[in-house]
């Protein structure tokens, strides 16, 4: 018997990974909303780096 050999046990969840981008993303309009509503422009650079790493976790989960 021939066992596939693996680095690591562990087989990533599309779901989850799904899931967990779409609460990301909804945390992300949410910090876009305070952002605006209370004049705090200094966390732009926040709301970049939040809105520009959800498109690569939501189109590639498994490497994530």
């Amino acid at each position: 018997m021939t066992e596939k050999f693996e680095h690591y046990h562990y087989t990533p969840s599309l779901i989850a990974a799904t899931t967990f981008t779409a609460f990301f993303f909804l945390s992300s309009v949410c910090h876009v909303i305070q952002l605006i509503k209370t004049k705090t422009w200094y966390f732009i650079p926040l709301v970049i780096g939040a809105l520009s790493i959800t498109p690569p976790s939501s189109f590639f989960p498994q490497h994530y």
